[in-house]
């Protein structure tokens, strides 16, 4: 194989297809573009085969207040990438959350730092069905809200001053 280039051209395909997925990762759950306001409180995940004096003690417990806030976007959607543009005027300190699309160019085009949710472990653990959406420190606790990419506007009331 080295002496007739195959070898070279395999190697050569195999780091594309490396590069190539770690620039825009396979979404895990295909996500719908939202089309109206949804707001809900985060609550925990507890798994309900615990005993029945544990189960009742953990509804008790608090969530943590997240330290900064987290939107998920798809950077696919160029009414979600608007969307995001003018929440970071309003919000310094939110972090971009990526559902679908390319990494790179999202992080070029709002300039920051773009993390990918691989695996979609964060749409699934917040309930998130449809982006963007952001979730935020609410007056009760963690909240999160979907909304329509071209009225980002909408979620600014619930955001804790």
């Amino acid at each position: 194989m080295k002496q007739d280039g195959s070898y070279d051209r395999r190697l050569a395909e195999n780091k594309t297809k490396i590069r190539k997925s770690l620039e825009t990762p396979q979404p895990a759950i295909a996500l719908s573009a939202a089309n109206a306001l949804r707001v809900w409180d985060v609550t925990p995940s507890i798994p309900e085969r615990l005993p029945e004096k544990l189960l009742r003690e953990s509804r008790k417990i608090e969530l943590p207040r997240i330290p900064r806030a987290l939107l998920f976007i798809n950077a696919n959607d160029e009414q979600s990438l608007k969307a995001a543009e003018k929440l970071i005027r309003k919000l310094q300190d939110v972090r971009i959350v990526l559902t679908s699309g390319s990494i790179s160019e999202a992080s070029e085009r709002l300039n920051r730092r773009i993390f990918f949710d691989q695996g979609s472990s964060l749409v699934r653990s917040f309930g998130i069905r449809q982006v963007p959406a952001l979730l935020f420190n609410g007056e009760t606790g963690p909240q999160c809200a979907e909304f329509p990419a071209d009225e980002p506007e909408l979620v600014l009331p619930y955001l804790r001053s």
